[in-house]
C-alpha cells in the first residue's frame, strides 16, 4: 500500500518543507498534581475552557479530581466529579457521570455544583447549535436529550430525544448533523430543529466496530474517530478513511487486532496533525501521527496520552506514566531545549525506507549518499548509524560504516571569553561555543549486487536537530530486463 517514495517506517519525525526533521521532545504545561493532591496518578481528560472573562485550564486525575492548570508550576484543586469527559457551552463546563447512573456536575469559571433543570443520566457530551446534548444512559444506552435552545440547565427529558438504532460509545456534532458512535458503526441525524417538533432525518453513515470513545474529536467542520476498522473522517456526509489513504490500514488493523478494551485517543495539533495514542492499560503501544491536507502519516514514541484537548495552536495530552499534562506544540520546534521529552526520555529517530527496486534485473549499488545535518548543542555525541537490506523480506540490517557523529563544529568550554568568533555563524550561551549545524554529504562504499535494496537510519544519543535532506545512490544495471 505505499505510496510511491514513502517510509516503510518513520519514527519521531516530522516532514516539512525543509527535510525529514526529527521531532522534538513534548514539554509539560502543568506540575505534578500529586503535589496538589497526594492521590494523583495520572490525567485523564483536560480541557481548556473558553470563558468570556479569560480561558480557564482545567484537567481531571483518575479520580474524578478537577484541577485548574494555570502554568507548568500552578495548579488548584477545585474539587472532584464522577466523569471522565465533558464538554463547554453558555459559560459552563459540564461533566458527565461517567457510568451514566446520576447527573452530571457543572463548573461555571469559579465553583462545581450539580447541574440543574433535572437533566438525564447521560455519559457522554457535546453541543449541537445551541443545544447541549446528552447522550447513553445506563438504563437507556442509545437515547439521546437536547436541553432548552441556549440553556444547558433546561431539559425535558420526556419529550426531547431521539434514540439510535444501537448501544452509544460517543457522540459528536457538526454543522447540520448529529453523529451517533455505536457497536455496530457511526449514525447520522440531519436537520437544525432539535425534539420535540424535529427535523431530523436519521442513516447509517458507516457501519463497522466501534470507534474508541476518547478517539471521537471535532475539529472545525470535520469529526475525526479510530476503531479496529481504521482511522476515519468525516464533515457531516462523507467519511473518509485516513488509515487507508495514509498507507497505513493494514497496520493500524494488525496493530489493534487484540486491543478492543484498549484506550485509544485523539487530538489535532495545530489545526492540522491527527495525532492518535494507544494505550493498554499503562503500556504505551504506539502513536501515529497524520497530516491530514497531505495524508502523510508517521510514528511517535513515547506519548502514553490518556486523551487529548486543543487550544488554538497547541495539543495537550493526559499522561498516563504521571499526574502531569504534557503538550504538543514542541514536538516541531527541535532544539537545544526539547533534545528530551518532558520526562527525560531522549528524543531518538529511526527511518526504514521502501525497498528501491527500479526495472526489474540484477543491480550493482556502488555508492551511497545521504545529506543530512546533526548538531549537538554540549557533549551529548548523538549519532546516525546507516544500514541496508538486499532483500524486501529481510528483517536484519547490515550496517554501512560506522556510526556517524555530528556535523557542526566541535565545541569547546571556556572560563572566560577568550576567543574571537564569527558571531553570525557561532553563538555562545556563557560556557559552551558552537556553529550553527552544516548540511553534510558522506559517501559509503556498498559495492553490493541485488534487484534492490531498502535503508535504515538509525539516531542514538540526544540531538539538538537532526535532518535528513535525502539519500542518493551509484546503480547501474547488470542484465536487459526481460519483461515487457
Amino acid at each position: 500500500m505505499l505510496p510511491v517514495n514513502a517510509a516503510w517506517n518513520l519514527v519521531d519525525y516530522v516532514l516539512g518543507s525543509v527535510g525529514t526533521q526529527e521531532r522534538g521532545g513534548y514539554t509539560y504545561a502543568s506540575p505534578d498534581l500529586s503535589t496538589v493532591k497526594a492521590t494523583a496518578s495520572y490525567v485523564v481528560n483536560g480541557i481548556v475552557a473558553p470563558f468570556a472573562a479569560a480561558d480557564q485550564h482545567l484537567t481531571i486525575d483518575e479520580d474524578g479530581e478537577v484541577y485548574k492548570v494555570t502554568s507548568p508550576t500552578v495548579a488548584t484543586d477545585i474539587g472532584v466529579v464522577s466523569s471522565a469527559s465533558l464538554s463547554f457551552h453558555r459559560e459552563r463546563v459540564i461533566f458527565p457521570q461517567t457510568g451514566g447512573t446520576g447527573p452530571p456536575s457543572v463548573y461555571d469559571g469559579t465553583s462545581l455544583a450539580g447541574l440543574g433543570g433535572s437533566p438525564p443520566y447521560g455519559k457522554y457530551a457535546t453541543v449541537f447549535n445551541d443545544w447541549s446534548i446528552l447522550a447513553s444512559s445506563a438504563a437507556l444506552p442509545n437515547r439521546i436529550w437536547f436541553s432548552g435552545a441556549g440553556d444547558p440547565a433546561s431539559w425535558d427529558t420526556a419529550n426531547a430525544w431521539i434514540d439510535a438504532d444501537h448501544k452509544l460509545c460517543g457522540i459528536a456534532a457538526v454543522s447540520g448533523a448529529i453523529l451517533g458512535f455505536t457497536d455496530h458503526g457511526v449514525e447520522r441525524w440531519r436537520g437544525s430543529i432539535a425534539p420535540p417538533g424535529s427535523d431530523f432525518t436519521h442513516n447509517v453513515l458507516t457501519a463497522g466496530a466501534p470507534a474508541y470513545t476518547r478517539s471521537i474529536i471535532q475539529n472545525g467542520s470535520n469529526v475525526f474517530w479510530a476503531s479496529q476498522d481504521g482511522i476515519f473522517m468525516t464533515d457531516g456526509a462523507t467519511p473518509y478513511d485516513l488509515s487507508f489513504d495514509c498507507g497505513i490500514k493494514s497496520y493500524w488493523q494488525s496493530l489493534v487486532a487484540s486491543g478492543a478494551s484498549w484506550n485509544v485517543s485523539a487530538g489535532i495539533l495545530d489545526d492540522r496533525y491527527l495525532v492518535v495514542s494507544i494505550m493498554d492499560g499503562a503500556t504505551f503501544k504506539d502513536c501515529v501521527v497524520i497530516d491530514v491536507p497531505l495524508r502523510r502519516c508517521w510514528r511517535w514514541t513515547n506519548i502514553d496520552a490518556q486523551s487529548f484537548w486543543s487550544s488554538g495552536s497547541k495539543l495537550y495530552f493526559g499522561s498516563r506514566g504521571s499526574a502531569r499534562v504534557g503538550e504538543l506544540s514542541s514536538t516541531f520546534l527541535k532544539s537545544s531545549t526539547v533534545q528530551t521529552d518532558g520526562d527525560g526520555t531522549t528524543v531518538a529517530s529511526v527511518i526504514e525506507t521502501r525497498y528501491y527496486g527500479g526495472p526489474s534485473g540484477l543491480k550493482t549499488w556502488r555508492a551511497l549518499y545521504p545529506t543530512y545535518d546533526l548538531q549537538d548543542s554540549a557533549s551529548n555525541a548523538p549519532t546516525v548509524q546507516f544500514s541496508y537490506v538486499l532483500s524486501p523480506e529481510a528483517t536484519n540490517y547490515t550496517n554501512i560504516g560506522s556510526a556517524q557523529a555530528r556535523t557542526n563544529a566541535a565545541i569547546e568550554t571556556f572560563d572566560s571569553l577568550n576567543v574571537l568568533w564569527d558571531a553570525t555563524a557561532y553563538t555562545w550561551d556563557g560556557t559552551w561555543l558552537e556553529n550553527s549545524g552544516e548540511r553534510k554529504r558522506t559517501r559509503f562504499a556498498l559495492n553490493k549486487k541485488s534487484e534492490g535494496i531498502g535503508f535504515k537510519l538509525t539516531r542514538a544519543n540526544a540531538a539538538s536537530n537532526f535532518i535528513l535532506y535525502g539519500l542518493d545512490a551509484d546503480v547501474y544495471g547488470m542484465e536487459r530486463s526481460r519483461t515487457s
